[in-house]
């Protein structure tokens, strides 16, 4: 993958960035397992003609640094970033959680406070999950999974009238714990899903998909008196008042448009 830095940032960003390492097709990483088989696959196959600049990995650097500090700041006789391996058949697994410390796995995220107050994501409790077997086939106990989450556009504006809102730039959510048999049956259907040769189209959850909506507008506003999912409630909404009318909008991609990293050589991509 080529790494570009079309807007010139600074060398001390650009070496932050780092390299990025290609898949390995027998070896395949956590996220990996749980997100795209269609991204994994056109990754391996189109590797060395994959681009990406340098502001994409802001993000990146930044949460990166901030794991660095807290790695070298956990708690005595814990685990930090522990890499695991387990294999099953021909395919290594290999998971690398956060921090291991009193049984109990938690792993850091610097998110937005707006995707954190959906709650937990479906990709963390199958993350955690699958580092929880991966930590018990080596022997390990666990007793609880959690996220730690730093809220890094948190505005204490709003904390001191809104008591939904984060008080402070931190919150943790406990994370369910599945049985032994589901997190390995979950596993092997994972690995039989990236089996698939060639790949599927992505899944709506994969692609980031927002469905189409409809807004009700009065007069000139900018801001929608009503949003519905359909254009029929929409229209029969905007009839109590003249000064209605009806804006459709259609639904994107959200991953496909603007963050996947394969978009280029993507089948599906329109």
């Amino acid at each position: 993958m080529k790494l570009l830095n079309r807007f010139g940032l600074p060398e001390t960003i650009v070496n932050a960035a780092g390299k990025s390492y290609p898949p390995k097709k027998n070896r395949i990483g956590v996220t990996e397992l749980i997100d795209s088989p269609l991204i994994r696959q056109l990754k391996l196959q189109y590797w060395d003609e994959l681009e990406e600049d340098v502001c994409d990995k802001l993000w990146a650097i930044l949460g990166g640094a901030c794991h660095q500090l807290l790695e070298r700041n956990a708690p005595m006789n814990s685990l930090e970033e522990e890499k695991l391996t387990f294999n099953i058949g021909d395919v290594t697994i290999v998971g690398k959680s956060d921090l291991y410390h009193e049984e109990e796995i938690s792993d850091w995220k610097i998110t937005s406070v707006w995707s954190f107050l959906l709650g937990a994501k479906s990709e963390w409790e199958e993350q955690l999950n699958i580092y929880r077997f991966l930590f018990e086939k080596q022997g390990f106990k666990v007793k609880s999974l959690k996220i730690n989450a730093i809220l890094r556009d948190w505005q204490k504006s709003k904390a001191k009238f809104d008591n939904t809102y984060p008080q402070i730039p931190f919150l943790s959510i406990e994370i369910p714990m599945w049985s032994t048999p589901i997190v390995t049956e979950y596993i092997f259907d994972r690995l039989a899903y990236h089996a698939i040769n060639p790949a599927p189209e992505c899944t709506p959850e994969e692609k980031w998909q927002r469905e189409s909506s409809f807004a009700v507008m009065k007069g000139d506003n900018k801001r929608a008196t009503r949003v519905f999912d359909t254009e029929a409630e929409a229209q029969e909404y905007a009839k109590s008042d003249s000064k209605y009318h009806v804006e459709s909008r259609p639904g994107e991609c959200v991953r496909c448009q603007d963050f996947c990293l394969v978009r280029s050589v993507c089948p599906y991509h329109k």
